[in-house]
């Protein structure tokens, strides 16, 4: 899926077709970390951490190798969500230290859904663990369930809840940085190129094209501009104007320019 995205030879809003409600969570989650799971695991936590670093986020005190799980089904509190729930991607470790991953591409959360993930982690693994929402723009409906998941954690865990929500264009970020990094192998910085090219090319949000973008310096040179335009309607059937404008430097004077310009 990267390459054909990045090749245009696709587009996610293909997957989505009249009458059919394709949840593009999922293609998304799918296309980014489903490549992770054919990278030696510890070279593809390796790649995840530097993504956190990118974002200022601290890693999980994983313990071994980590390994990741895509949609796994996790035991949570009954009255949350039922007796399960999924997240979108899962890093843990063999001791239950875990990076949660939610995946929102517009759409909402639902009820109690990050409360129920975080509350499935063991009440030891919550004290090292880390949760993170990616998101096309956070919206006001997602602070508002976080803050509510927040009041619900906080009857049964007495420790802070260590959730960050960042965007994709954020994560398009950290992606580009992870590539760039000389101390992974060519194929995972290949994914995070790649996975980087995805995120600019299908994000709604994102800008592209400006990378070359350099600002060049000129000379120090002080001016003043002055113009005035005079409407004179009566003399004329249609609109006309007259401009007159003086441009000049103050290191030299220069002869004003008249012309005018009627419509």
């Amino acid at each position: 899926m990267l390459h054909a995205v990045n090749r245009k030879k696709a587009r996610l809003d293909a997957f989505r077709g009249p009458g059919q409600k394709v949840p593009l969570e999922d293609m998304v989650t799918s296309t980014i970390f489903g490549p992770l799971l054919f990278i030696d695991q510890e070279e593809a936590a390796a790649a995840v951490s530097l993504v956190l670093s990118a974002l200022e986020i601290a890693r999980p005190a994983w313990v071994g190798p980590a390994h990741l799980s895509l949609w796994p089904k996790r035991r949570t509190l009954e009255h949350l969500r039922s007796s399960h729930v999924e997240p979108d991607a899962e890093i843990v470790d063999v001791a239950g230290n875990a990076l949660i991953i939610e995946v929102k591409w517009g759409a909402r959360l639902s009820h109690n859904e990050l409360a129920s993930q975080w509350l499935a982690l063991t009440a030891e693994a919550r004290a090292t663990s880390r949760h993170l929402l990616i998101v096309l723009e956070p919206h006001a409906h997602y602070h508002a369930e976080i803050a509510r998941d927040r009041g619900e954690i906080g009857k049964y865990c007495d420790l802070p809840w260590p959730v960050r929500m960042v965007t994709w264009r954020r994560m398009a970020d950290a992606f580009r940085d992870v590539g760039a990094d000389v101390r992974l192998n060519p194929g995972t910085r290949r994914w995070a190129l790649g996975v980087h090219g995805f995120l600019r090319r299908e994000d709604p949000r994102a800008l592209g094209g400006w990378d070359g973008l350099d600002l060049v310096k000129v000379a120090e040179v002080r001016w003043r501009y002055a113009r005035r335009i005079i409407n004179e309607p009566d003399s004329l059937a249609a609109l006309a104007w007259r401009y007159i404008e003086n441009w000049f430097a103050d290191s030299a004077a220069v002869e004003p320019i008249r012309w005018s310009y009627k419509h």
